[in-house]
């Protein structure tokens, strides 16, 4: 997990399953951003799950968490904060490229990017962010060693909507987390990255009916342009069909309220 922050007004859990029918020994490894970690051991009993308060292991923080068993089992993150929260399930491997489709800077929206460097060597990584106009922004960084990185987006391509690719010179971990809203009444949402591209995407959530508003976010990191069918599967069986043509190197955004209104519905997104 790149993401965790212990400091006010976050609280961060680890919540761990073992599925197995023996007692998972588990260690998690909190890497902080001076590069020292914390590594706690944990016993998982069978068939059961585990709640680890981050807070209370490394307090005032923002950091990293890898987590290592014995056994298989399932891993997953949640952040709470003014009333709102969000969560994500763990990658299971670093990797040198990723990829977010999702990411705004306009009105009272903050982006951050979240990097997790679990090398025992520093990693050079390049984020480039691709705007919906076609002109991509470009930054260099450094990861120390066993370390997080923070990247708040809104410094750097301030008043967009932006996708996102992260490419690095060692395997890291990629995140990003929005926040938005009144201070004191801050919504929030995160996701892990995508390892890579792919010609066809499937979304099981999607509702368009009060107070919901869903949005699709298509990035083309490509240098040509890209040619999507994007249906929407409803309830009742029947779907909506809808083509784009997504410019090169630019993210896309799809208003689903507008296309299926007043409806609960899936999302298949298919490119050449």
């Amino acid at each position: 997990f790149a993401e965790g922050a212990t400091t006010k007004p976050f609280d961060t859990w680890i919540l761990l399953q073992n599925p197995n029918l023996t007692t998972a020994h588990v260690t998690l490894s909190f890497l902080k951003e001076d590069g020292t970690t914390v590594v706690r051991a944990f016993t998982v009993a069978p068939q059961t799950r585990l709640n680890v308060f981050a807070n209370q292991i490394v307090p005032n923080a923002a950091i990293a968490t890898q987590v290592t068993s014995d056994l298989p089992i399932v891993a997953e993150r949640s952040m709470y904060f003014n009333g709102g929260g969000h969560g994500s399930s763990g990658v299971t491997a670093a990797g040198t490229q990723w990829y977010l489709a999702e990411g705004f800077t306009g009105g009272a929206f903050d982006t951050w990017l979240l990097l997790m460097n679990p090398n025992q060597t520093s990693a050079q990584a390049v984020v480039t962010f691709f705007k919906e106009d076609g002109t991509t922004v470009a930054r260099n960084f450094t990861l120390i060693a066993r370390s997080r990185l923070n990247i708040y987006a809104n410094q750097i391509v301030p008043g967009v909507a932006f996708a996102t690719r992260i490419t690095s010179t060692l395997p890291i971990v990629a995140e990003r987390s929005m926040y938005f809203g009144a201070a004191t009444q801050r919504g929030g949402h995160n996701s892990e990255a995508a390892a890579s591209p792919a010609r066809v995407w499937t979304l099981a959530e999607g509702a368009t009916t009060a107070p919901f508003n869903t949005f699709v976010l298509i990035s083309n990191p490509n240098s040509v342009a890209a040619n999507t069918a994007v249906t929407f599967l409803k309830e009742d069986g029947s779907t909506v069909l809808r083509n784009y043509v997504i410019a090169p190197t630019s993210r896309f955004t799809i208003w689903v309220n507008q296309i299926v209104p007043n409806a609960a519905l899936s999302t298949v997104i298919v490119s050449d």
